[in-house]
This record gives structure tokens, sequence and C-alpha cells, in this order.
């Protein structure tokens, strides 16, 4: 595993799903984790995971949209809907209700959520002192987009953007059972209206990062059904890495595979995974070695692509024996395994 976050790399490949959907955050949040509070209570960080769960659980990848950052344009780059509340956080600064506004005022769709009613609404804070007199800081963010300072439920129109409050904190949508229904269908109209798409719903996530596919199947979703994945793959959460040319992934469980196909074009001999830390990789006309360095008493078990069948493999010096057991010839990898040495294990290959 740490050899592969070590060789994984960006991409320009993004996870699936509909893009566009973020929840604000902020730094605050950390203040409010004190569960009860003056008979108010936020059970398990119920309120956060209230507005996102809702959405990850139908295969949405929802975004976490940082209150800090809105002063920087990159921060609105693409989102086109926005859930907030201030049931579970505070905003530290008036200013940012200014970049949330201006964000909605050029088309963007904001949904708050929130009765308002928890004890931290009353904290000696900026939207109460120095001459401010509002009741909870979401007076302030509305009264900057032309609404009322206690807006009931309902859809408003500013500039080219709209605002729709749901007046419920998020925490319900978790806590009670089927509660959440009416909060994602005002999260896929809010989207529709911007985007004139729907919003994809499915019970999968999965991401490639160069020969790395990365997937999960998530239960209590819109479906029961498993994830059928096909390529040629080494499954890399199977200690004996395995060939196979499809993984099947069930709800609740995660697949980690690497792809061979995705091999970057070119490449004659590689070490593609292994237990071990691989050094002076070399690669021959006819022949590849390599150093392979791990702690002692452990085993090595390594996938290596080789152009054809390997006419001797050698480590430390000694002739490994059954190649052709070894030997997957539909990926064109050799399967060894060896015990580790820190010292360095060295393997010479020819075909």
């Amino acid at each position: 595993m740490i050899n592969t976050l070590n060789d994984i790399k960006t991409s320009p490949k993004q996870i699936n799903g509909t893009k566009g959907i973020g929840v604000l955050m902020a730094n605050s949040m950390m203040f409010q984790r004190f569960p009860t509070h003056a008979g108010y209570d936020d059970p398990q960080f119920s309120s956060f995971y209230g507005q996102t769960l809702p959405l990850l659980k139908r295969g949405v990848p929802v975004d976490i949209v940082h209150m800090e950052n809105t002063p920087f344009a990159q921060t609105f780059k693409d989102l086109k809907v926005l859930v907030m509340s201030y049931s579970n956080m505070k905003p530290l600064d008036a200013k940012y209700h200014g970049y949330i506004a201006d964000w909605v005022k050029n088309g963007g769709a904001l949904i708050y959520c929130g009765e308002d009613i928890d004890s931290y609404q009353t904290v000696l804070e900026w939207w109460n002192t120095n001459g401010n007199q509002y009741n909870a800081p979401s007076e302030h963010l509305f009264e900057q987009m032309g609404m009322e300072r206690k807006p009931s439920a309902g859809t408003y129109a500013y500039g080219k953007g709209t605002v729709t409050v749901i007046r419920e904190d998020p925490k319900q949508f978790v806590l009670k059972t089927n509660n959440d229904i009416n909060y994602f269908e005002t999260v896929e109209k809010a989207y529709k209206k911007v985007t004139k798409k729907a919003v994809e719903t499915k019970n999968n996530f999965v991401v490639e990062r160069g020969p790395y596919t990365i997937a999960a199947v998530l239960d209590e979703s819109v479906s029961h059904a498993p994830l059928h994945l096909k390529g040629m793959f080494i499954d890399l959460f199977d200690k004996d890495l395995p060939v196979m040319t499809e993984k099947v992934v069930n709800p609740g469980e995660q697949g980690y595979l690497y792809n061979i196909k995705n091999v970057a074009a070119g490449t004659k001999a590689k070490v593609l995974c292994g237990a071990s830390r691989i050094y002076d990789e070399k690669v021959g006309t006819r022949s590849c070695s390599f150093v392979a360095k791990s702690p002692l008493n452990t085993t090595n078990v390594s996938r290596i692509l080789l152009p054809k069948v390997p006419v001797t493999v050698q480590v430390n010096g000694t002739n490994v024996q059954d190649m052709q057991e070894l030997w997957d010839q539909q990926s064109k990898t050799l399967r060894l395994g060896f015990e580790n040495n820190p010292d360095g294990v060295s393997v010479n290959i020819q075909w």
C-alpha cells in the first residue's frame, strides 16, 4: 500500500458522478463539537453528515467548500449548488457573506438548512456586537441578498441565482428515518435549474489515477447491485496479487486495482507492485534486475511485467524453480515471492 501511494499520481480524470454540488464548512465547526449544550444537541456531528451523506449515499461526489477560502475566485469554480447551515458552525467574519452573495447573484444556487436555534447563535460575536443586532449570523447573510432577516421556507431570487431556505436543522435528515428525501429533491431541483441536467444517482464511486483504479460500492444506497469492473487487473487488496479480467465489488466493499492495460506505452519490463521498496531497477535488451528492500520477517510478493516468459529468474543468486506456475501469459506478468531483507534482495531476470 505504501508503494502504491508513493507511485500514484494526479490525473485529469475525475471521479464518476454529477459534479458541481458542494457543502460549506468553516474552521469554527470544531468549536461546536460539544454534543449537548443548553438543551440543544448535535450527536455524532449529525448536522454535517446530514448535509453530505444524503448526497454521498446516492453516488454524488459532493465537494467540501471551505468558507475561509471564499475570498478566492477559484473556490467557486464549477460550483453550481452550495448547501450550508449555521446549526453546526458560525462565520468568523462578516466578509464571507459578501463573497457568497456575489456568487449567488452571478447565477449560483444556495440552499440554507437550519432553524438557527442552537445556543451558539447567541455567543458574543460580530453579528450581535459593535452596533450589529442580528439574532443569528444567517440574518446578516439573508440581508446581503435583499431578503428578510428571517425568511420562511421557500425559494427566493437574487440576481441571476436563487436562495432556497429549508427550516430544518440538517441533523434531522439523518437522525430521522427517510427524512432526507425532501432535502435531496431540493438539491436536485436547484441543480437542474442551473444546469438543465439531472443529478445522476448510483451506488458507487470509481476513479482512475494512471494505472490505478479505485472503486467503492455503497450500502444504504439507491441499489444493492454489485459493480462489475472489466480489464486486466491486479487486485492490490489481495496479498497474493492475483490477476483478473473482472472485479466484482459488492455493496459495502471497496476495490483497489492495478490496471495493467494502463501501463505507460513503451514500458518493456517493470515491477508493477509488491511488498518491498525497489532500488536500482535496470532493464536491458533481454534482461532486467532490481534490488528489493523491506523489513525482516516479512514476505514479499511482487508482480513484474515482462515482454515474454522468463528463461531464468535468480533471487540472491539462486535460481527460482517452477516459473511456468508463476507466469501469467494473459497479463505477461511474473508473480515472484521471497523473504524480505532490509539490506536488499537482488533479483535478476532473463528472457
